[in-house]
């Protein structure tokens, strides 16, 4: 096609005018020289658009349709992108780590949320979220390298906060989705660069959202990258206000932010009564706060949980027995997807462990029966150890979350022994000393495990 070049080489060998090997996620050469590669094997594209205004990008948005994501066929857009020069690098340097054609270890976009591939065609709009989108390339990079954290990205990361901090004095540009977005992409930078918290769990980026979301109203979003990015954001905000008292959203605003991301999708309204549950429990069991249908809510939602749970799994497991020639007899298309069967799994445990854990310190009659479901889930997790571990650095970022729930729902010390030298492992192979809210060093995973059993006085 003319005017876009036909070489599939990184930008660093096509400079020096120098054979590329084409390695992921870094070539050859690259690496042996510590240069910065944005990639191979990736197609050019040559902009016409010079320019974007306001009303050139909200025309774009309004004229798109989304892409059918079925299974792992993905589309990404960047037709749309205001095409300048430092949007077009940043562009092409990005779409390296969400694209089909990296894998699973090292892409993004399976482990952080679909909502990534929605970001290219808006690159150009957003001087925050182009910040962070900066941020979040030069950690994927140091990562993929089993390096630690550079110099580089911690100087593009406090360039990210200061443009976010500008961004929020405006209040129109505070409730645009592309500001919303770039917190998102500050707390998968968060978990990409093995960032923790100082007392509670997080840096503040989930606190910012809930604020902005506040902002903005709890209404679903007119596109759906809004409102996918809005299903990345329900979860990782829910588990951190378990730990995190500055997060405090009443059970009718968790509600209604979860009821953004799809009125089918049942389990959300679960989730949502987590925090009100903790709550109340509390102030039962410490302040002699009488409330007499606690501890039948409690149950109910226990319970509830649990059946989806389960049968979730008897759907997953036959979905991960179908072999080629079943999907194709039945019709259908076959998708390696066993990986992200496996990933969905796990984290299906880990909130089985946490509504458990909730439960047993409010009926704490049938506290015992809690404590062996609770240990049943970290079981299970334990037993998908084998299967995930392939795919770190990047690929098994949901695993995180299951491996810190499992160490939370057991008491077993042969268990938690099992869960601290994956996490090792992990530490090896990423180079990161912590990840996400796994620190055993001060006692933090012991407070937690206190904290969700509503053993820790308000």
């Amino acid at each position: 096609m003319p005017g876009v070049p036909s070489g599939l080489g990184c930008d660093a060998c096509r400079k020096q005018k120098k054979k590329c090997d084409t390695a992921k996620p870094a070539c050859g050469r690259c690496e042996r020289l510590d240069l910065t590669c944005n990639g191979a094997l990736q197609k050019r594209y040559k902009f016409k658009q010079l320019y974007a205004s306001e009303t050139i990008v909200d025309a774009a948005r309004a004229n798109y349709t989304p892409p059918n994501n079925d299974g792992l066929i993905w589309a990404i857009s960047i037709a749309s992108s205001p095409a300048t020069a430092a949007a077009d690098s940043l562009r092409l340097r990005f779409l390296a780590t969400i694209v089909p054609s990296t894998d699973f270890k090292h892409n993004l976009a399976w482990s952080y949320g679909p909502y990534l591939q929605e970001v290219p065609r808006r690159l150009g709009v957003s001087p925050s979220m182009d910040a962070a989108i900066e941020a979040l390339v030069h950690a994927h990079h140091d990562i993929c390298q089993q390096k630690p954290v550079s110099v580089i990205f911690v100087q593009k990361y406090g360039k990210a906060l200061r443009t976010l901090r500008e961004a929020l004095q405006n209040e129109e540009i505070a409730r645009r989705p592309e500001t919303l977005a770039a917190v998102m992409i500050l707390l998968t930078c968060q978990g990409v660069a093995g960032m923790s918290g100082n007392g509670h769990v997080g840096t503040g980026h989930a606190q910012g959202a809930i604020a902005l979301m506040r902002a903005r109203g709890f209404h679903k979003g007119t596109d759906d990258f809004e409102r996918v990015m809005v299903v990345s954001l329900s979860t990782s905000v829910l588990f951190e206000a378990l730990f995190n008292p500055s997060i405090q959203l009443a059970t009718s605003e968790w509600h209604a932010l979860l009821s953004m991301v799809s009125d089918t999708e049942v389990i959300f309204n679960y989730l949502a009564c987590f925090p009100e549950l903790m709550r109340r429990g509390k102030a039962a069991r410490y302040c002699s706060i009488p409330d007499p249908t606690l501890v039948q809510e409690a149950r109910a939602n226990e319970e509830a949980l649990r059946r989806i749970i389960e049968q979730s799994r008897i759907a997953i497991t036959s979905r991960k027995a179908l072999s080629p020639f079943a999907a194709q007899a039945r019709g259908g298309p076959y998708t390696n997807d066993a990986p992200l069967m496996q990933h969905v799994l796990c984290v299906l445990f880990g909130l089985g462990i946490v509504s458990a854990c909730i439960t047993s310190g409010i009926d704490l009659e049938n506290r015992d029966l809690y404590a062996w479901r609770s240990s049943s889930y970290a079981d299970e997790i334990i037993a998908n150890l084998q299967d995930v571990s392939e795919w770190y650095p990047i690929g098994s970022g949901l695993h995180h979350f299951a491996l810190v729930t499992a160490w939370l729902g057991t008491n077993d010390e042969a268990v938690r022994t099992r869960l601290d030298e994956e996490m090792a492992f992990v530490r090896n192979v990423t180079k990161r000393e912590s990840i996400g809210s796994w620190d055993t060093s001060d006692g933090k995973l012991l407070w937690m495990a206190k904290e969700l059993r509503l053993e820790n006085p308000p």
